[in-house]
């Protein structure tokens, strides 16, 4: 990974990705920390978010703000 890259993925770049609307993306990121075994307080990683959804993590890069 490069610096200054960010590791947690949040509902706006979910939806950038997807092009789904912000109840969607809320709803993915549920799932995933459900799969995941997260609490709601933690945060889904680009690396979880890549794994879950099947997306290439290189392809997901230009997309982390």
């Amino acid at each position: 990974m490069k610096q200054g890259r960010r590791l947690f993925m949040y509902c706006k770049d979910v939806m950038m990705i997807t092009g789904k609307g912000e109840k969607a993306s809320r709803n993915l990121i549920r799932r995933i920390k459900r799969a995941f075994d997260k609490k709601d307080h933690q945060d889904i990683t680009v690396i979880e978010f890549s794994v879950y959804t099947g997306a290439d993590l290189e392809d997901l890069w230009p997309y982390i703000r």
